[in-house]
């Protein structure tokens, strides 16, 4: 009896047993358990990675114009000039003689004008003097005459001395109107031009000017001077150096406004425009980001070892602390838009395609299923999905390798939800 008892106890207590499992079952209790995370939207920028270099907004090698020999180098590296600042100079002592005979040559010149001018001035006016007496003295002969008091021969006389009063007049006139510059038979001006505007405008002063300014440009030549304002990158010549005509001697940099030049290649480069936003990260300052703008864009391509590229030019906005010449990456804003982004560690690569899974929900519960997705571009710690999952889908993070196609599953969202199978 007790035996029938023990046997009745046992049987309840199993089928007890395999109803709870049952129930626990139905419930999900028995499934694999995987933590899933919900697809969402966010606003996503397109970047084009390239390098590059800072370089000055402008770059100059300043060279000797003449050859000799370095007499004075005023100038340090890392000195700030301006244009048109003494850099270099070389010894004169060549030149410098015709520069001191053309100076003589202008000098001369220039004295010689001005006596001849005030002696044709002076001329001009005896001559005029001289006529005003000749027609003065004709009027009292004619008088004199009149009343029997002059002979015919003086009245014809005086007037030859009037007619040749008036030739020399004429040629008076005609000399100084030519050495003043008017026409030879133009009134002579009541008041006299200044004679150091005659002189000035002189031809024999202006070819001296011109010879003594050929000297003095001569001369120049063996001054070297900036050429842009700047800062001195380089000096490349030491007192005493000899030099010839297009010899290198400094290196200038204007540092004013700085920016990148960077190779982008021609498959990203449908996306970058000029304006656009970029952020520079220089290889001796990896801790801080420079911020620029895309200011042109080069419209003929080259081909590098790494494929055709276009360069770009990118403005910093900020030149202090910043190292010319130092290499950079830099990462060009793309197009703007929202797409579905997931956890980066929630696809895989297998043969050239990305692949998730994705938990789909059916009268049994939840089932994986393997998604070819089409994915686009990184973000921190997620990545775009351009194709393949939409917004609320439920995918598994930690590429898996335990799961199966089809496999039945207890989910557990990481988000805030839960379900099971």
């Amino acid at each position: 009896m007790k035996r029938h008892i023990v046997v009745g106890v046992l049987v309840v207590l199993l089928v007890a047993l395999i109803g709870v499992n049952i129930a626990r079952m139905r419930r999900g209790g028995g499934l694999p358990e995987v933590e899933v995370v919900h697809v969402q939207l966010e606003a996503v920028v397109d970047e084009v990675a390239a390098r590059g270099e800072i370089r000055a907004r402008e770059e100059m090698q300043v060279v000797a114009q003449a050859s000799g020999v370095v007499k004075d180098v005023l100038v340090e590296e890392g000195e700030r000039v301006r244009k048109g600042d003494i850099l270099v100079r070389l010894d004169t002592s060549e030149v410098e003689g015709a520069l001191l005979q053309a100076e003589a040559q202008r000098a001369a010149a220039e004295l010689a004008v001005r006596r001849e001018v005030v002696n044709l001035r002076i001329a001009y006016r005896d001559a005029s003097t001289a006529l005003e007496e000749a027609r003065k003295n004709l009027e009292r002969v004619r008088e004199l005459h009149g009343i029997g008091s002059a002979s015919d021969e003086e009245l014809r006389q005086a007037e030859d001395q009037v007619a040749r009063a008036e030739e020399q007049l004429a040629a008076a006139r005609q000399q100084l109107n030519l050495r003043e510059g008017r026409e030879p038979d133009a009134p002579v001006p009541e008041v006299f031009p200044p004679v150091d505007l005659v002189v000035a405008s002189s031809p024999e002063v202006r070819q001296a000017e011109a010879q003594l300014e050929a000297a003095r440009e001569q001369v120049e030549r063996y001054v070297v001077r900036a050429g842009i304002t700047g800062v001195v990158s380089r000096v490349l010549v030491k007192r005493g150096a000899v030099v010839a005509a297009g010899t290198p001697v400094a290196q200038l940099h204007d540092d004013s406004r700085l920016e990148v030049v960077a190779q982008v290649d021609e498959v990203d480069l449908p996306k970058v425009r000029e304006g656009a936003r970029v952020r520079v990260e220089a290889d001796v300052a990896p801790d801080r980001d420079l911020e620029g703008q895309v200011v042109w864009i080069s419209p003929v391509l080259e081909q590098t070892g790494e494929g055709r590229m276009a360069r770009v030019r990118i403005r910093l906005d900020e030149r202090e602390g910043v190292w010319i010449g130092a290499s950079c990456s830099v990462f060009i804003e793309g197009e703007r838009r929202t797409s579905p982004v997931i956890p980066l560690d929630a696809y895989w690569i297998e043969k050239d395609a990305a692949y998730v899974w994705r938990v789909e929900e059916d009268e049994e519960g939840f089932v994986l299923r393997r998604v070819e997705v089409k994915v686009g571009s990184l973000l921190p710690g997620k990545v775009e999905v351009r194709e393949g999952l939409s917004e609320g889908d439920l995918v598994v993070p930690g590429r898996r390798r335990d799961l199966e196609e089809g496999m039945r599953v207890k989910v557990e969202v990481k988000d805030g939800e839960e379900g099971d199978g």
